[in-house]
């Protein structure tokens, strides 16, 4: 009897990112149900890691190197999606995100 697992994962905040949780995940399963269909389905919440999980599921977006200046006036290496000539995709918590604001504050 074949299996199908549908992996729909959100990221593991501080530790592994949605695809990299699934991609563990993966293996494992595959260690012990070799011949499981396995569904990657990464999921975000339009928080971190959401532009990784649109470009995941749409190829076609393209992710273009920007700098930009963060919350605290510091500039940050970030990158943005394409989707087309009108449409793109920026991911907020990748430039005022916790991430880029020290706990004291």
């Amino acid at each position: 009897m074949k299996i199908k697992i549908i992996l729909a994962l959100d990221a593991y905040k501080g530790s592994l990112t949605q695809i990299d949780a699934i991609k563990v995940m993966k293996s494992a399963i595959q260690d012990v149900f070799p011949y499981a269909d396995i569904v990657e389905m990464p999921m975000a919440d339009g928080g971190e890691g959401t532009l990784d999980v649109i470009s995941y599921a749409m190829p076609s977006v393209e992710k273009v190197p920007i700098c930009v200046t963060g919350p605290h006036g510091k500039k940050i290496d970030t990158s943005m999606g394409v989707m087309n000539e009108e449409t793109a995709l920026i991911e907020i918590a990748k430039i005022a995100g916790l991430t880029h604001v020290p706990r004291a504050e």
